[in-house]
């Protein structure tokens, strides 16, 4: 018996080291098992791997923003578009909406729109940043045309987003499709004076999206002139007392640890942040692109230079970082916010029709039913009449009894009854 457990042994180790060689000779490592999976990582790997909670690996993703300009022909509207968005070495294409009519923007509105995307490796986020342009107030007679396309305008993007959220065949990420909604309107306003058009247009404007009023070619104001007129426009805005504009404009004011990151003082009031005074140019700064590649725009005067980029001679380096960069999420939450209330009322009106139509409906059939059946009794057409208008009427009641809830809404306890019922 000894004899044969050694020979069975020697057998095992020979057809062990025959199994090693095996394992060899395929390329994997040697110690490891078979049945293990082929890794690169080591034991200090997973040392340093099991030391902390792990960071999940991030997808690239895209998302959308959408800025809107609006305000009178000669403003300067493209030019800040174009200062705003422009970096050394890429020309943002841009169409100029001087000579376009507002029948031409709502046929193509697209045509005056401009795109720009970066990536941000942190997040792993594309960006794609869209200014939507728009022809000058100023040229036409009738105001509210131009009012009546900008504010269609808004509510169209929401309907289209809107019809792809309930469309059949959307996908199961919305984030993968072009988000059409506008985040915020940039409004703006001549310089000096403050005209009852420009705060009318304002107000209708701002029930469909925030305004952040901007004050271009503010280098035409000396400095007491822009103080002055910066608290003018804020107070005017946010408490207006013209004939037929009443009551506060919707403004886009951001949070205060936003503004503190732009570099705006946190301190200050806020009719020391809104209007932005601001100065553009398409004039660059040819030495300081060429020698240290910097975008750096300037107007040149007969007695100095103004620099748009300069905070001690316009707002437009703040504004810039605040619309597309500290201030990007805010004014995207802000959206998805506005959005919701506006998808809730949307649906009610919807439900509102259908149901005035079913109503409609069902009040012609049983009204046919009963000419029908009193002309079958062989009744005047005086009784027809009748007992038509009747059948009609008791349809509709009932329907108004039913549906109480969306013609009123909710009803709250009188504060002076709810007062007694908790005091006695």
């Amino acid at each position: 018996m000894a004899e044969e457990d050694s020979a069975i042994a020697s057998a095992s180790g020979v057809q062990g080291a025959q199994d090693g060689d095996q394992y060899h000779q395929d390329g994997l490592p040697e110690g490891r098992p078979g049945h293990l999976l082929s890794s690169s990582l080591s034991t200090k790997d997973a040392m340093s791997v099991m030391s902390q909670r792990h960071r999940p690996h991030k997808v690239w993703r895209r998302r959308y923003s959408k800025l809107m300009v609006v305000g009178d022909a000669g403003l300067g509207k493209t030019t800040l578009i174009k200062t705003l968005l422009s970096v050394p070495g890429q020309k943002i294409e841009m169409h100029d909406g001087t000579e376009t009519n507002i029948e031409q923007f709502c046929r193509d509105p697209d045509s005056l729109c401009s795109c720009i995307t970066w990536e941000d490796n942190d997040d792993r986020v594309v960006w794609v940043y869209k200014v939507q342009d728009t022809p000058g107030y100023g040229d036409k007679l009738n105001i509210w045309a131009n009012i009546k396309a900008m504010v269609d305008f808004v509510v169209t993007q929401n309907e289209k987003w809107l019809k792809m959220e309930t469309c059949k065949q959307r996908p199961a990420d919305m984030s993968t499709i072009e988000d059409p909604r506008i985040d915020v309107c940039l409004f703006c306003l001549p310089p000096h004076r403050l005209r009852y058009i420009d705060v009318m247009f304002m107000k209708e404007l701002g029930k469909v999206v925030p305004i952040i009023p901007v004050v271009t070619k503010a280098d035409t104001m000396n400095i007491r002139e822009a103080t002055m007129y910066r608290q003018e426009v804020y107070s005017k805005l946010r408490n207006c007392s013209q004939v037929g504009v009443r009551g506060r404009i919707n403004l886009f004011e951001f949070e205060k640890e936003t503004l503190k990151r732009a570099g705006v003082d946190a301190s200050a009031a806020q009719f020391q942040t809104l209007p932005f005074l601001v100065v553009a140019s398409n004039d660059v700064n040819a030495d300081m692109m060429t020698k240290d590649n910097i975008f750096w725009p300037e107007r040149q005067y007969a007695w100095g230079t103004c620099e748009a980029f300069n905070p001690d001679h316009s707002d437009v380096l703040q504004l810039r970082l605040l619309l597309l960069k500290d201030g990007l999420e805010e004014v995207s939450a802000a959206k998805l916010e506005r959005y919701e209330v506006w998808r809730r009322r949307r649906l009610s009106a919807m439900k509102f029709g259908m149901n005035v139509k079913l109503v409609l409906l069902g009040a012609t059939a049983v009204a046919a039913f009963s000419i029908g059946s009193s002309i079958a009794q062989g009744n005047t057409l005086r009784g027809l009449l009748r007992d038509a208008w009747k059948s009609t009427l008791q349809t509709a009641l009932f329907w108004r009894r039913k549906n109480r809830h969306i013609l009123k809404g909710p009803v709250e306890p009188h504060p002076r009854r709810s007062k007694r019922a908790l005091f006695g």
